[in-house]
């Protein structure tokens, strides 16, 4: 295509030629620029036409058409400010501001020179919502002004009311949601007078995006769905897209966290498919907001991260400013301070720059909360009297709340408990209504003024604060839908009810035990409750993205055990992002599902067990109470007369956290393989028992009256899940050694799992061909001696089948095979069986009656932990399914030490024993053969300890 069209039909021809997917040629640009007697002026107006048709239909094949049209207009006085004006619309939909802000002025100038002052209005108005893009709000106020008063004089309503939905895009960005709401309204009703359906719908998309963050709900469901039906009607697909994009974010606002996320997704795979620059990193922007409100803070910071860059090579100072923030909070919730202080800082400056005074206030709340209890903190609380002012100037009632909060809650960090305490009761005494946001307030003022009274030394002051914290979030929770906020909601309340436990323990001692595992056990089983079982349909989108998971983690695994003599069952390299991206997807997929009902587990709403029951008769009881710094242990026999014990332990939370970091680098080591750990041996088990004497020193010795010998059932908290307290030195040697032990996650879910059942079915196992693990081998040879006919081996592709099978009873189901924990995503852990992995979130929904599991592998009992002490892996996803008792490793395991210890328990549990009976014998077989701590100490069992398959 190197000659130029013939003159005959030449002007369709060339516009042919400037609307083609290819380039022209430097010859047909020649032979175009020099026709002359207007042809190119016409040509001009056809391709500008087109232009304006397809910028939001395809953005980035409109950029193409309207640099041509730049190039066109270059000679053509009379038609040059239209090709400045294509190009910068063209570049304001490609998210390319600076250079839109660039043509749309140049535009300005020469129809000012030409004396045209509505079409210099028409640009200005343009002008308008680039610059507000930017960041450049002042001038964007300024413009607004100067193309009002044209548009005013000459009767334009069409341009009034457009207008208006740019000024209103300024007051959204600087928070100035009364304003904004002004605008669109105004907008609207002009709309209405003219009849214009598309620019009604336009101002709706805009007005609902306020009313959603004013958190009328409601109206803003009402404004997406009707511009959303009238877009789709007129074929505008951006537009349609953007409603709904707007409906995606309402469901996060309104606690539909999975419908959220699946549109949000949703959303964000329309605007790549439509060209949309800035939509992508919006939805990135929002997923990362979500990610915050479910704990999944490594998400929420990788989102926002990526969010950021993006707005910063588009110019969208504000989304990129927000996105900032996220990442800064998300920094703060991974314990990054530096990270998280410098995240911040850029969000503080870009909000300053924008004059955006709310999210900046709200930028200096979250940097105070980074740095409370450090040197920085007076100048913090400083800034903060300005963030609360800056808050108040806003006229929303919660935001100025959430300021006076911030600053009260800084001068008791700085000792100013009279200024502090002065200025929560006031808060309290205005404080009204049953909303969510009114009671969060309440709920968080009340905690605060718990603090004060903590910090003067007011015990009973303290914990009269903090009953009125907790009874105002249990009639808040009340009237919260079940669901992913409600959960969220009591997430985010469980301090207050810790705080109450550990202070009136610290307070009155044994005399108040009883009492305290009653409210603590009671909030620990509500998340728990709150989660019930779900089974997700098998869609197409879901299998194959499960196929694509699980061929990334057994081709993982295969490269981390190849070099190993005598392999551990487990992988050791970390993940790769290409397997967190799909674990990510796979996880998005399942939280937008509907899930199918499922009978597992119900839970019975107002019938409450006694917790204190389930513990088995003549058992020794110890529950841990972590409240930050503060740990408590209560101990004793429940179910005799009298009180338990309750004492403070000579430790902080951050002591066990230390404490169990050292214990994870000293169990990396034996991801090195079986030939490290045999080289290294006696050092190995030198710094094992070094951390075994310590956990037995700070968790057992304060409760040794209790530990005469009988079996005990041990209920951790927080960091204690990953602590072997079983294997801790008490008395010269570990404590399994001299008693039977059990784990329990709540004593509410032990009692449940204890409640009679008959018990029948088949002893089904699953041992994995795996070249690499010899022992497996050995491993089913021994338990098919022991059971004989009664095992029931299957094959890894026939085992989920036969897990799904309604009912589903067996005596006992053992797993044997690689197992592999996911810390980013707790509910992929799980073992290989063949070509797949059975994970936590299969294992969840299936309705069992099993009296004892076995999961012979690496990790299989570590947990992911949220701020409630939910737990997630495949243990307490088992748990959860139906069986009774769990026998699981908290770390890595040699091939041969697991097929050792399995053989011994099945022994044991064929012979007629309880599950504990035949589990500490195993583990003291091994003892007393001299097997290293880091080997049997791994295996660890939780739930009803008497379970029992039968002989």
């Amino acid at each position: 295509m190197n000659e130029a069209p013939e003159a005959a039909g030449a002007q369709p021809a060339y516009l042919a030629l400037l609307l083609g997917s290819d380039e022209p040629s430097q010859a047909q640009w020649e032979a175009l620029l020099a026709r002359q007697n207007g042809e190119n002026e016409a040509l001009a107006d056809e391709l500008k036409a087109e232009l304006d048709r397809t910028v939001r239909r395809d953005p980035p094949a409109a950029l193409v058409l309207a640099e041509r049209l730049e190039r066109l207009t270059r000679g053509l006085p009379e038609r040059r400010v239209l090709g400045l004006r294509g190009r910068a619309v063209a570049f304001h939909a490609n998210g390319r501001s600076a250079e839109a802000i660039v043509d749309y002025r140049a535009a300005v100038e020469l129809y000012d020179a030409a004396d045209e002052a509505l079409e210099a209005a028409r640009v200005r108005r343009s002008l308008v919502d680039v610059l507000q893009m930017s960041g450049n709000s002042d001038a964007a106020l300024v413009e607004a002004a100067r193309a009002r008063r044209v548009f005013e004089a000459r009767g334009e309503e069409r341009l009034l009311a457009q207008l208006e939905c740019n000024v209103g895009n300024v007051y959204f960005r600087l928070d100035r949601y009364m304003e904004a709401s002004d605008s669109y309204r105004s907008a609207i009703a002009r709309f209405e007078r003219i009849d214009d359906a598309l620019g009604r719908a336009f101002a709706l998309i805009n007005l609902g995006n306020v009313e959603t963050n004013a958190n009328d709900f409601d109206a803003a469901q009402h404004s997406f769905a009707d511009a959303e039906r009238v877009f789709a009607e007129h074929d505008h697909q951006i537009l349609a897209a953007e409603a709904r994009y707007g409906l995606a974010y309402l469901a996060f606002r309104r606690g539909d966290f999975a419908g959220a996320e699946a549109g949000l997704r949703a959303s964000r795979a329309e605007f790549e498919a439509l060209g949309k620059a800035s939509g992508p990193p919006l939805c990135d922007m929002d997923l990362a907001e979500l990610h915050l409100r479910l704990d999944a803070w490594r998400d929420a910071r990788d989102r926002a991260e990526a969010a950021a860059l993006r707005f910063e090579e588009l110019g969208m100072d504000y989304e990129q400013a927000r996105s900032t923030l996220f990442a800064g909070v998300a920094h703060a919730r991974l314990s990054a301070t530096d990270e998280a202080e410098r995240a911040l800082a850029a969000a503080a400056r870009l909000f300053a720059q924008l004059g955006n005074r709310v999210l900046g206030a709200l930028v200096a709340i979250h940097r105070a909360e980074l740095h409370a209890g450090t040197a920085r903190s007076p100048a913090l609380a400083a800034a903060l009297v300005q963030a609360r002012d800056d808050l108040a100037a806003s006229g929303d009632r919660f935001l100025t709340d959430l300021g006076e909060l911030a600053l009260a809650r800084s001068r008791v960090g700085i000792g100013q408990l009279d200024d502090a305490r002065s200025a929560l009761e006031a808060l309290l005494e205005r404080r009204g209504g049953r909303l969510p946001l009114q009671s969060l307030v309440e709920i968080e003022a009340w905690t605060a003024l718990a603090e004060v009274h903590r910090h003067a030394g007011d015990g009973p002051a303290q914990e009269v604060a903090l009953e009125h914290a907790i009874e105002a979030g249990e009639d808040a929770f009340a009237r919260l839908s079940i669901g992913d906020a409600r959960l969220a909601f009591f997430r985010e309340r469980q301090p207050a009810i810790t705080r109450l436990v550990a202070t009136r323990l610290e307070r009155l001692g044994s005399g108040y035990a009883r009492e305290a595992v009653e409210e603590l056990d009671r909030s620990r089983q509500r998340s728990l409750d709150e989660a019930d079982a779900r089974r997700f349909p098998p869609t197409p989108a879901l299998r194959a993205a499960r196929a694509r998971l699980n061929a990334l983690l057994c081709r993982q695994l295969d490269a981390s055990t190849g070099a190993s003599a005598e392999p551990s069952r487990g992988p050791a390299t970390d993940l790769s992002a290409e397997l967190l991206r799909a674990q990510d997807e796979l996880m998005a997929l399942v939280r937008g599902l509907d899930p199918e009902p499922t009978s597992a587990q119900p839970v019975i709403r107002g019938i409450e067990v006694a917790p204190l029951d389930a513990v088995p008769k003549g058992d020794a009881l110890l529950y841990y109470v972590l409240d930050g710094d503060d740990v408590f242990v209560v101990f004793g026999d429940p179910l005799q007369i009298g009180d338990l014990g309750a004492r403070k332990l000579d430790c902080s939370g951050h002591d066990l956290e230390l404490l169990a970091a050292g214990l994870r680098f000293q169990i990396g080591k034996l991801r090195l393989g079986a030939e490290y750990a045999a080289r290294h041996a006696r050092a190995l088990e030198r710094s094992a028992a070094a951390l075994l004497d310590r956990i037995g020193q700070l968790l057992l010795e304060p409760a040794a009256e209790a530990l005469d010998g009988r079996p005990v059932t041990i209920v951790p908290i927080g960091v204690l899940h990953e602590l072997p307290i079983h294997a801790a030195t008490f008395d010269g040697r570990p404590l399994i050694a001299g008693c039977d032990v059990s784990y329990a996650r709540s004593l509410r879910q032990l009692a449940r799992l204890r409640s009679p059942r008959a018990v029948d079915g088949h002893w089904l196992a699953c041992f994995s061909p795996e070249a690499d693990l010899p022992a497996i081998a050995r491993e089913r040879e021994a338990l098919s001696a022991s059971l004989g006919a009664r095992l029931e081996p299957r094959e890894p592709d026939d085992l989920l089948e036969a897990l799904t099978a309604k009912p589903c009873r067996l005596r006992a189901l053992h797993l044997a095979s690689h197992g592999a924990f996911q810390p980013d995503h707790p509910l992929f852990s799980g073992l290989r069986l063949g070509d797949r992995y059975l994970t936590a979130l299969d294992l969840r929904p299936l309705e069992l009656e099993c009296e004892v599991a076995t999961l012979s592998g690496c990790e299989t009992g570590r947990m992911g932990r949220s701020r409630s002490d939910e737990l997630h892996g495949p243990a307490p996803a088992l748990l959860a399914a139906g069986a009774r008792s769990v026998v699981s490793s908290l770390w890595p395991v040699i091939d041969a030490d697991s097929a050792e210890l399995m053989d011994d328990l099945y022994r044991g549990l064929a012979q007629g024993q309880p599950v504990r009976e035949a589990y500490g014998t195993a583990v003291r077989e091994r003892i007393v053969g001299g097997s290293r701590a880091l080997a049997w100490a791994a295996f660890v069992l939780a739930g009803d300890p008497l379970a029992r398959p039968g002989a």
